[in-house]
C-alpha cells in the first residue's frame, strides 16, 4: 500500500508541474495583452459614436438629394417654357387671325 500512494503523490507532484507549466504558458500568451487592447481601443471609435455619423452623414445626403431634385427639375422646367411660349404665341396668332 505504501507504494500505491508514494505512486499516487508522485502523479500528483507531476499534475501540478504541468499545471503550472500550463499557467506559466497562458500567462506569458497574456503579457502584454492590455497593452495591446489599450491600443486598439485608443485607434477606435465606440458604435453609438459612429452610428451618429453614419446618421449625419445620410441626413445631408437627403438634404443634398432633395436640393438636387429640385434644381433639377427647375431646369427641366426652365428647357420647356420657352417652347410653351412659342407654342402659345403661334396659337394666339393663328386664331387671332
Amino acid at each position: 500500500m505504501d507504494k500505491v500512494v508514494k505512486e499516487r503523490f508522485r502523479q500528483i507532484a507531476l499534475a501540478l508541474k504541468l499545471q503550472a507549466k500550463e499557467y506559466k504558458r497562458r500567462l506569458k500568451d497574456l503579457n502584454g495583452e492590455s497593452g495591446r487592447i489599450r491600443n486598439v481601443l485608443d485607434h477606435s471609435i465606440p458604435r453609438e459614436i459612429h452610428q451618429l455619423d453614419i446618421k449625419r452623414l445620410d441626413d445631408k445626403i437627403d438634404i443634398l438629394t432633395t436640393w438636387k431634385n429640385k434644381v433639377e427639375g427647375k431646369n427641366q422646367w426652365q428647357l420647356y417654357v420657352p417652347w410653351v411660349l412659342t407654342v402659345a404665341a403661334i396659337a394666339v396668332a393663328i386664331f387671332k387671325h
